[in-house]
């Protein structure tokens, strides 16, 4: 990865209008107006490379509902990456944070999970 700093809004924006393909995105006008270029992120804002300060009101897509920077995420990710980054349930596998989530206090508000009723909730990690 190269640093965010030296580079302009419109490089940064001519290498994604070469290398980079946007779902639900309508390309001719997005090459005419250049991307937005997210650089970096705190708690519920984010930056852009002109450095405007933005507050995420669609929180990441949906998925940083916690806020960008969140120290005990940060730490628990670290953990669990140097760990076991990532392993599938299929072909009757399964890892300790998918049997733990299935112990916790979700499982008894959202129910027991079996191989009939999959969730994305059964695949998440929860952080305590």
């Amino acid at each position: 990865m190269t640093s965010n700093n030296h580079r302009s809004t419109r490089n940064w924006q001519s290498q994604d209008q070469q290398h980079y393909l946007h779902p639900f995105t309508d390309h001719k006008e997005l090459g005419e107006r250049g991307s937005r270029i997210i650089t970096r992120a705190e708690g519920i804002y984010i930056w852009d490379s002109d450095g405007n300060k933005i507050l995420d009101g669609m929180a990441g897509l949906w998925c940083v509902n916690l806020g960008y920077g969140q120290k005990t995420l940060v730490d628990a990710a670290y953990r669990q990456l140097q760990e076991l980054p990532y392993y599938n349930s299929f072909v009757q596998c399964t890892h300790p944070p998918a049997i733990e989530l299935r112990r916790s206090d979700l499982s008894k508000q959202f129910g027991q999970f079996n191989g009939r009723r999959m969730s994305a909730l059964e695949e998440t990690i929860v952080v305590r």
